[in-house]
């Protein structure tokens, strides 16, 4: 990259002009659309994963790294108030990062509430499957990698959005 640029950089410093002709042909419906509109479904399927899914799993699997779990237990907090305050915790940063980057990209078109039950919908999801993960999870390197594997499946239908020719019941599946 670093060399295109620098032998674009001389050809214009040159005045020669770039010895091919490059044409732009849009291909499929959605190809007119701009790539910002485009990228953002993935920013937010994937803050809504990083913060619902990977901080509850991570927080999960450190307890039971550090064996706090049954620390905690002999307290009068019980399992389910642990395990509540960790799915809390992630719902609220990853909702707020969902909400964040409709915000500052200003996507609030339409039916706002409808997005936002949307958001919420998914939220619960990617922070379940934190849980489940980091349940199952024996220590932080596997769950990174359940976290991940689960991301590419989860993102899948938003990064199929970038191509057009793939035909659209594929990013339904």
């Amino acid at each position: 990259v670093l060399i295109a640029a620098l032998a674009d950089l001389l050809r214009k410093e040159a005045g020669q002009k770039l010895p091919i002709d490059i044409i732009e042909t849009p291909l499929g419906k959605e190809a007119d659309l701009p790539i910002k509109v485009k990228v953002i479904p993935l920013m937010i399927i994937y803050a809504i994963l990083i913060g619902g899914c990977t901080l509850p799993a991570a927080m999960v699997i450190d307890e039971v790294e550090r064996k706090t779990v049954s620390a905690v237990i002999i307290t009068p907090a019980t399992l389910g108030e642990l395990i509540s305050a960790k799915a809390i915790v992630g719902f609220v940063t990853s909702f707020v990062m969902g909400i964040a980057i409709l915000v500052m990209n200003q996507i609030f078109i339409g039916n706002v509430w409808l997005l936002v039950i949307f958001i919420m919908m998914g939220t619960f999801f990617a922070v379940e499957l934190g849980l489940i993960i980091g349940q199952f999870s024996k220590d932080l390197t596997i769950g990174w990698t359940y976290v991940k594997s689960v991301g590419i499946f989860c993102a899948a239908p938003a990064i199929l959005y970038f191509f057009p020719q793939v035909p659209d019941w594929v990013s339904k599946i």
